[in-house]
């Protein structure tokens, strides 16, 4: 199965990589971050409305520092 939108938790590098790779080759994508701001082509600005972004993704992806993720 081939997910038609992905949300992609962590906007640095690991995540951007995987973000425009799966934009590239068709896949809505959302890159969900702390903070909003713009993207490289062909993502969409990374979002903070984390609720609607996750809701309508098929797969979640997360791509974020061990040390950013609570015990």
């Amino acid at each position: 199965m081939t997910p038609s939108a992905v949300a992609v938790v962590g906007g640095g590098r690991v995540g951007l990589s995987l973000a425009r790779a799966l934009a590239r080759s068709g896949t809505a994508v959302a890159v969900l971050s702390r903070r909003a701001r713009p993207l490289p082509s062909p993502l969409q600005p990374a979002t903070v409305a984390w609720a609607p972004a996750l809701a309508a993704a098929d797969l979640v992806m997360v791509a974020v520092p061990d040390d950013a993720i609570a015990d």
